[in-house]
Parts: C-alpha cells; structure tokens; sequence
C-alpha cells in the first residue's frame, strides 16, 4: 500500500491521503509519457523523467515497467519510420494508418493509441529480434513462416520490415547495437 500524502493533524495524529492499491490490474502507459510538447523538442523520446502525476509514477518507477519503456522507444522509432515508408508509397498491400478510422483492413495501426494491427506484430518481434542478437534479419535466406493470418503477408513486405527493424536498433543509442560497417552484423559481434 502507498500512500501519496501524509499531513499532520497534531502531534500525535496524522491524515494519510491518496491511498491507492489495486491487485493484479493491467494497466497502459499513454504514449504521450514519453514525448515532450511538439513546440519544446521534436524527434525525442523521454524515458526517465516522464509526463506524469506521483500516483502514476509509483507504478512507472518500477524496474519492469522502465524496461518496458525502453522497449516500446525502439518500436516506436521501427513503427515512425514504417508510417513514413507508408506515406512516401513503399509499403505495398498496406491501405491506411489507422484502422479505426479509415476502416481497412490492412492498417499498420488498430487504434490510434498504438496498438498494432493483427499480422504487424511481426515488426515488434523482428525489433527485439535485432536488438537481442545484434544481427540484421536480412542475413537469413529463408522467408520466416507465420502461422497467423496469412494474408498479411508478402516477402516484400517483410524485406521492408527487416530493414526498418535494423535501422530502427542500430540508430536507437540505448540499444547497444551499432554497425558501422554496414555489414548487417553488430560491431560487437565483428
């Protein structure tokens, strides 16, 4: 149990105020934690000292929810850079941004609070893929098989994914993982 605030009543009495406790209750993190004001800074993600109330942060300041943070900024940065592939016309076979908006199927987003759309998780994994084994996906020669929802799918496509999932890790500089070579191979494993 937490409590936010304590005030003194008197000597020997004291108020405790904003008690909060729930067991086991899922919960989401806005993503707009992390992104200062578009008129303050533009193009970074702020993962320390977030945009939230000392209620919100008993939570955030746990040990799995900052690692959670880091994890989402890399994705963030493969999905920023998927929406701008999608605008400039090279992600084929994708219809729209968002599902809930435009109503098509094959949106890169289900929603407008981030959440991918059924058969576009596969970029979140190819991302942590990269991240943990520091090794571009392009260096395997053998399309990676699905079982969900097939019709996702396009080896373009998931050439395409590779490619901003590496870019997205390599450029993250929390990720560990750089290439200067551009061999598709982390230094570190050079």
């Amino acid at each position: 149990m937490h409590h936010v605030t304590r005030y003194a009543v008197d000597q020997d009495h004291y108020i405790n105020e904003g008690c909060i406790w729930q067991k086991g209750v899922p919960f989401d993190i806005p993503y707009g934690v992390i992104t200062p004001k578009a008129e303050e800074c533009e193009n970074l993600l702020v993962l320390v000292c977030v945009s939230g109330s000392a209620v919100s942060f008993c939570t955030i300041r746990l040990e799995p929810t900052w690692m959670h943070l880091g994890e989402v900024s890399g994705i963030a940065a493969a999905m920023t850079e998927a929406a701008k592939r999608f605008i400039r016309g090279e992600l084929h076979g994708i219809e729209d941004l968002y599902k809930v908006i435009g109503r098509k199927e094959r949106s890169l987003w289900a929603d407008q609070r981030g959440h991918l759309s059924p058969g576009f998780d596969r970029l979140e994994g190819y991302v942590f893929y990269t991240t943990l084994y520091g090794k571009s996906l392009e260096l395997i020669s053998a399309p990676i098989k699905f079982n969900n929802n097939p019709s996702f799918r396009s080896d373009d496509l998931d050439k395409i994914f590779y490619q901003i999932a590496w870019k997205a890790v390599v450029e993250h500089s929390l990720s560990g993982v750089t290439d200067k070579n551009g061999n598709g191979i982390g230094d570190h494993l050079d």
